[in-house]
């Protein structure tokens, strides 16, 4: 019993929740869907921008938590 058999319960049980973890600091991911064209467009359409207003390509995008 003690402090080091729940860390064990808990760290065995995190590896069961999130599946195989990515490295000690990522635990959970997945892929992200998005139109690569479109993105590539803007960035383009971002690169030939005269002001720097126009040359700034904003990203929105939720993630889980």
């Amino acid at each position: 019993g003690g402090p080091i058999a729940a860390v064990l319960i808990v760290t065995c049980g995190l590896t069961g929740y999130y599946g195989n973890p990515l490295n000690k600091y990522i635990r959970h991911y997945e892929g992200l869907s998005y139109d690569t064209e479109l993105l590539h467009d803007r960035h383009q359409r971002a690169k030939r921008a005269l002001s720097h207003e126009e040359r700034v390509l904003h990203l929105e995008f939720h993630a889980h938590g």
